[in-house]
């Protein structure tokens, strides 16, 4: 009993290695990406491109794509809702 105990215990450690390590190299978890863009934007379109070919290279990254006014990511914003952000001025 206590070996095969001791083996499970190390198979689970094993796989807490492997996922953290994973994790680590942004191979797994979820990337939520907010955008003030619409959907009629070539830069929305450039934007669903990009996503499409980071799920392609990493499948066991959830996605989210989620379009969002300037207003709503301030608000966010104040509430560390938005823990990466990026803001480029319009040209």
């Amino acid at each position: 009993m206590f070996i095969a105990d001791a083996r499970s215990l190390l198979r689970q450690l094993d796989r807490v290695a492997k996922v953290t390590v994973e994790a680590s190299r942004g191979e797994i978890g979820t990337l939520l990406v907010g955008t003030v863009t619409t959907t009629d934007n070539a830069f929305y379109r450039v934007l669903v491109d990009l996503l499409h070919r980071f799920a392609e290279r990493y499948p066991n990254v959830h996605l989210g794509l989620q379009t969002l006014s300037v207003t709503q990511q301030v608000q966010d914003l104040r509430l560390d809702g938005l823990p990466n952000y990026y803001y480029r001025e319009a040209a």
